[in-house]
C-alpha cells in the first residue's frame, strides 16, 4: 500500500526542484514540501492518537500537507469549506470537541476571536501563519506502519441532509491510484485544480498529484481570467471543471492560439453534460474529454478509456477495478439482468466511505451503496445515466427527496401535496402543488418547511389546486397537468 509522505519523498528526492505545488501565490519545490510537511509531523508528533484535526482555510499547502502527515499520524482530518458562515465553523467546532482548529487569515464573514470566546471546550485555535513561523526540527526518521487516519468531507450528498462522509486515507489512496491509472497521470502532468480543499475533487485531485509525483496547481479563489492566464503560463496539461467554469472560458480560450495550449485531457464534472459542450471543451482546448460516473460516498466508479473520447451524453463507461455496478428494481430491489435494461443504480466496492457521522440509511448491504440514480448497460457494457429517481432531485448542487417535503405536510399539517421540480432561468427549483379547497399560508408553510428539513427544501412557489389531477388506470398523480398549471400562473407573475 503506497503511503503519501513516503510518495512526497521519493519525488523530492527524485525531482528536488521540481514544483510540487502552487497556490498562485507561492511556489514549493517536492525538496520544500517535503521539508515543510517534517515540520507539521515533529508539530504533530506527541499529540494523542486520532486527534482531530480541523482546518479552515481556501486552497493552501497546508491542505497538501495534512493529507501527508495524515499518512503517518494517525488523526481525523476536517478540511471545512470556505465558504462557511461562522455559524456553520462554530457547529463544526461543538461537534468535534478538543480538536486542533487551524485557520487562514481571510475570512471576512468570520470572526475566529469570537467564537473562540464563546466556545467552553478545549479547542487548540492556531492561525496557519503562526504554524508556517514555527521553527521545528526538521531531520526526522518516520517508520513505515499502518496508520488508520480519517478524513471527514461535509456535504449534502445523495440524501440532501448535511452530515459527514468519513473515509480512511487509505481507500481515498486507494482511489486515487485506480484513476491517475485509468486517467495516465504521470509526474509529466501539470494538474490545474479549482475545486475548494474540502471538496472531494479538491481532496483526490491532491492525492493523485502526490502519487504520481505531479505538479499541482490550486486556485483558491478562479476566475475566468485567472483559469485561462494559468492553463497557458503554467503549461497545464489536466485539468476538471464544471460546465459553468467551462462556458465561462471559452472566451477567453477563443482568443488563444492552440499551440499556447497544452492540455491533454479537458474533463466535465456534472450530471448533465451535453454532446454539444463536450464538443465545443475539445474544439477550444484541442484536449480529449472523456465521461465518467461516482459520488462523493464511493468515488470514480466508471470512466472511458482516456485514449477515447466517446461524446455520447450519458455514455459513461466500463466499472473500474475496485467497483461493481448492479442494476436492480426500482421498488423490488430485486437485479435487472441483460442489456439496454433500464435499472435503480447500486455501486458496490470496498474502497469506498467507511460511514457517515449521522445515522442515514444509505448502504443496502455491506458495500453496496444507493445512489438514486437511473442508467442501462449498452452491448458494449458501458454505463449510461438517464436520470434519477423522480422522487430525488438536485438543487444548487445539493441532492434532495422530494418526498421528505410531501410526507412533512402530510405528519405534521395534514396536507396532500405533491413536490415537483421545475426548470426556471435553466435551474431546478422546487415547487409544491397543495390539494385544497380553501386558501392556504404560503409563506407559513415555506417558513416550516425550511424550519424543519432545512435551506436547500425552501419551496419556489407553493401552487394551490382544488383537486390533483390523476390518471384513471393508475389514479397517479398527472405531473405535466400539474406543471403546465405552473407555468400559466408564473407566466402571469403569480409567485410566493
Amino acid at each position: 500500500m503506497k503511503i503519501l509522505y513516503f510518495e512526497l519523498s521519493k519525488a523530492a528526492e527524485k525531482h528536488p526542484d521540481k514544483i510540487g505545488y502552487s497556490d498562485k501565490i507561492n511556489k514549493y519545490t517536492f525538496s520544500q514540501l517535503l521539508e515543510l510537511c517534517n515540520n507539521l509531523i515533529y508539530f504533530f508528533k506527541d499529540i494523542p492518537k486520532k486527534s482531530k484535526v480541523i482546518l479552515f482555510d481556501v486552497n493552501s499547502v497546508l491542505q497538501y500537507l495534512l493529507l501527508c502527515v495524515s499518512s503517518v499520524i494517525e488523526i481525523t482530518y476536517i478540511p471545512l469549506n470556505p465558504w462557511f458562515t461562522e455559524k456553520d465553523v462554530k457547529d463544526i467546532l461543538l461537534t468535534y470537541s478538543d480538536s486542533f482548529f487551524i485557520y487562514g487569515s481571510s475570512f471576512r464573514n468570520v470572526n475566529i476571536e469570537r467564537i473562540r470566546e464563546s466556545l467552553c471546550s478545549s479547542h487548540i485555535f492556531i492561525s496557519t501563519k503562526e504554524l508556517h513561523e514555527k521553527k521545528q526540527q526538521r531531520n526526522i526518521k518516520i517508520k513505515q506502519r499502518k496508520v488508520e487516519s480519517k478524513l471527514i468531507f461535509h456535504t449534502s450528498g445523495t440524501t440532501g441532509k448535511c452530515k459527514g462522509v468519513i473515509y480512511s486515507i487509505q481507500n481515498l489512496v486507494r482511489q486515487g491510484i485506480i484513476a491517475n491509472h485509468h486517467l495516465n497521470i504521470t509526474s509529466l502532468d501539470n494538474y490545474l485544480n479549482v475545486y475548494p480543499g474540502s471538496h472531494y475533487g479538491g481532496v483526490t485531485a491532491k492525492i493523485q498529484c502526490i502519487l504520481a509525483n505531479a505538479s499541482l496547481y490550486d486556485i483558491p479563489y478562479p476566475t475566468p481570467l485567472i483559469i485561462s492566464k494559468t492553463l497557458i503560463d503554467e503549461k497545464i496539461t489536466f485539468f476538471v471543471a464544471v460546465p459553468t467554469i467551462w462556458t465561462q472560458l471559452f472566451p477567453f480560450l477563443k482568443l488563444q492560439n492552440k499551440s499556447n495550449i497544452s492540455l491533454r485531457m479537458a474533463n466535465i464534472a456534472s450530471d448533465k453534460i451535453t454532446k454539444e459542450l463536450m464538443e465545443e471543451v475539445m474544439e477550444y482546448t484541442g484536449a480529449v474529454s472523456i465521461q465518467g460516473y461516482g459520488t462523493t460516498e464511493c468515488g470514480l466508479a466508471t470512466l472511458h478509456n482516456y485514449k477515447h473520447n466517446i461524446i455520447e451524453t450519458g455514455n459513461v463507461g466500463k466499472p473500474l477495478p475496485g467497483y461493481k455496478i448492479i442494476l436492480v428494481d426500482e421498488e423490488t430491489y430485486q437485479p435487472i439482468k441483460g442489456k439496454n435494461l433500464k435499472g435503480l443504480i447500486l455501486i458496490r466496492t470496498s474502497i469506498g466511505m467507511d460511514k457517515y457521522t449521522i445515522d442515514i440509511p444509505f448502504k443496502i448491504s455491506k458495500n453496496i451503496y444507493l445512489t438514486n440514480d437511473i442508467g442501462y448497460f449498452d452491448d458494449e457494457n458501458n454505463l449510461h445515466i438517464c436520470g434519477r429517481l423522480q422522487s430525488f432531485a438536485k438543487i444548487n448542487g445539493f441532492r434532495v427527496n422530494l418526498d421528505d417535503i410531501d410526507s412533512f405536510l402530510k405528519q405534521e399539517k395534514q396536507i396532500m401535496s405533491k413536490t415537483v421540480t421545475m426548470e426556471i432561468d435553466s435551474k431546478d427549483k422546487i415547487v409544491i402543488f397543495i390539494e385544497s379547497n380553501t386558501e392556504i399560508q404560503k409563506d407559513e408553510i415555506a417558513s416550516e418547511i425550511k424550519k424543519s428539513l432545512g435551506s436547500i427544501y425552501e419551496p419556489y412557489d407553493i401552487i394551490r389546486v382544488n383537486k390533483f389531477p390523476r390518471t384513471n388506470e393508475t389514479n397517479k398523480i398527472k405531473i405535466g397537468v400539474l406543471k403546465e398549471e405552473f407555468y400559466k400562473q408564473f407566466q402571469q407573475g403569480n409567485k410566493l
